[in-house]
């Protein structure tokens, strides 16, 4: 699938919602994407010269008629059209979720586990990876989404700043560490729910001392809309421009709360992506700007300052009503 079908299979709004240009479309690489197979497809409807006709007839016609002209196709016709041609290019999404166990048969809460689904055969090419999704904290469970297709699932203990593989979907067992015996996860026609991984152990040590090696503070907050709403499902990321590192993320709760481990001494930028058409959120999209609020300390360039103890009261205001809903 190339990277624009790709792009685009995260969502399923209409090609009018984002050709309206309705504040509340979710843009970023997916909508661009989706935006950009268009074009490809009404290039191939009117031929190779039709798009520099198009600009050509804008000097004297208004865009729609532009559009009929160059393309051959009525405005009408557009949408419905394109329609029926993403649904037999673009690839549909099912959503695959689960939870991860600890040895004592909870969900893994103090250790957050990245799920990574490869097709089958590529376990071991990074670039080919699917998706990918995190358990543990809050949300307890994942979901991942997948086009129809064979995958093995990949397990990795993170904290802020590094890593650990731990191994695979192990299918009845509900673990493995040998990537031979993972067990295929097959996405035919339609969504999967329950799978349940079992992990024998917790992390081991190495990786818990690696993730502990450097102090953290909490950094505690909520995110809320341009009318003081709560947020839920933004994608936070934290950055140190100084260092040129990025540090925790995390998905706001139903709440619109978070959490976020940092370093201590540093000034921090913060990334908010709505994740939409998501099932457990795995993929955030581009959701807007925002401003920080509350009683804390910022730095000239409007940054989040982080000394050597817990922050909290943190609001982050995004400054436009970005919204999921196609209404």
């Amino acid at each position: 699938m190339d990277s624009n079908r790709r792009e685009a299979s995260y969502i399923s709004v209409p090609l009018g919602q984002i050709d309206n240009g309705r504040p509340d479309t979710p843009w970023g690489d997916v909508g661009s994407s989706l935006a950009a197979l268009a074009a490809i497809w009404l290039v191939e409807q009117g031929g190779e010269d039709s798009l520099v006709d198009y600009y050509r007839q804008l000097g004297s016609k208004g865009w729609r008629e532009a559009l009929e002209v160059a393309f051959g196709i009525t405005y009408s016709e557009v949408h419905s059209a394109f329609a029926a041609h993403r649904a037999e290019t673009v690839a549909v999404r099912r959503g695959v979720s689960g939870v991860v166990l600890g040895p004592d048969g909870e969900p893994v809460e103090d250790w957050m586990i990245n799920i990574e689904a490869y097709p089958e055969g590529a376990q071991h090419t990074p670039g080919l990876r699917e998706d990918s999704a995190r358990s543990g904290g809050f949300p307890s469970a994942f979901t991942l989404r997948l086009p129809d297709g064979t995958y093995v699932l990949l397990l990795e203990a993170t904290c802020p700043g590094d890593l650990g593989a731990l191994g695979w979907y192990g299918g009845e067992s509900g673990f493995t560490t040998s990537s031979a015996d993972a067990t295929r996860v097959v996405v035919e026609g339609e969504s999967i729910e329950g799978l349940v991984i079992r992990l024998p152990w917790l992390p081991d040590e190495k990786v818990r001392e690696r993730c502990s090696n450097v102090l953290r503070v909490a950094v505690s907050g909520v995110v809320v809309g341009p009318d003081g709403q709560p947020r839920p499902n933004v994608y936070l990321s934290s950055y140190d421009p100084v260092t040129a590192k990025s540090h925790d993320n995390t998905f706001s709760a139903a709440d619109g709360s978070f959490t976020l481990s940092l370093p201590p001494g540093g000034a921090y930028r913060f990334g908010a992506d709505l994740a939409c058409d998501l099932e457990g959120g795995s993929t955030p999209m581009e959701g807007g700007e925002h401003v920080i609020e509350g009683d804390v300390q910022l730095d000239a360039d409007g940054l989040l300052v982080v000394a050597n103890e817990d922050v909290v009261g943190v609001i982050i205001r995004l400054r436009h009503a970005f919204s999921c809903s196609p209404d």
